[in-house]
């Protein structure tokens, strides 16, 4: 190893490990304009400023990837609920409407309502979109899939509250229906109707709760998908000892992830 060589590796243990780097650089630009001339001092501090910047977006990108993770959990749980109550709601829905063709009473049906309460997923994407706007050098695409996650779990949430709200009113009012607004209320809890007025209030809520919920999913998918690559980039280009990319397993949660048509323009597999 040539003296310059073993200046530099010198330089970079310094830099790494011992030194306040805010401190070393000005020192190290005197020290070095000596040894290597101006032109040559001024490439190995930029290349140490290089170094340290790579370092900060890799950390910050396993930043992001953690608090990515911990929000796609939330709405994994979410979903744990919807899913099924989804499709309970349509197999009752379909066994209505073959009985109402049939020609029998709407009175006779039998069936047990679906009265589900949900939690309101406590997200935050506060410190989430500080670390991608400020700390990262995401392309749009990123950016893109953010804003959508943003607006899926705003979306998710007002969806929950109606929901919420419409089984309250209902566990707080049908007992005292009398027999034809009870049938009423049957045929408007299935979106269909008996008197010409059609309520799709409960129908498009049990709709929306799955659509957004999975829209949700998986735009984190896809920016966590985006934000793994990004930072194996990074560390494939950074020249020394970087710490591992976190990549979050979902093997628990894959009958939860979303797939189909709907997301054939916005493929991250």
């Amino acid at each position: 190893m040539t003296p310059e060589l073993f200046l530099l590796e010198c330089i970079n243990f310094l830099f790494n490990k011992i030194l306040n780097k805010d401190f070393i650089l000005p020192l190290l630009g005197t020290g070095l304009g000596a040894f290597f001339g101006a032109s040559g001092a001024q490439t190995v501090i930029e290349n140490l400023k290089n170094k340290e910047l790579a370092l900060k977006e890799i950390k910050n990108v396993n930043a992001a990837i953690a608090i990515l993770t911990h929000i796609n959990k939330y709405l994994f749980v979410t979903k744990s609920f919807v899913k099924p109550t989804h499709k309970e709601y349509f197999t009752q829905r379909k066994s209505f409407l073959n009985w109402i063709n049939a020609g029998k009473n709407i009175d006779d049906f039998d069936f047990v309502r679906l009265c589900p309460i949900i939690g309101e997923p406590q997200i935050d994407t506060v410190n989430l979109r500080s670390i991608l706007f400020n700390n990262l050098s995401l392309n749009e695409k990123a950016i893109y899939d953010f804003t959508v996650i943003e607006e899926s779990i705003r979306l998710l949430n007002e969806t929950i509250k109606e929901n919420n709200k419409l089984t309250e009113n209902y566990l707080s009012e049908h007992k005292k229906f009398t027999d034809q607004e009870r049938i009423i209320d049957v045929a408007n809890y299935f979106g269909t109707t008996i008197d010409g007025n059609r309520n799709l209030s409960n129908h498009n809520v049990v709709q929306y709760l799955l659509i957004r919920n999975d829209d949700a999913i998986y735009f984190c998918m896809s920016l966590l998908s985006k934000l793994i690559k990004h930072g194996r980039s990074l560390k494939t280009n950074y020249d020394g000892q970087s710490p591992e990319i976190y990549e979050p397993n979902f093997r628990d949660e894959i009958n939860l992830i979303p797939f189909g048509s709907k997301y054939d323009n916005y493929k991250y597999y």
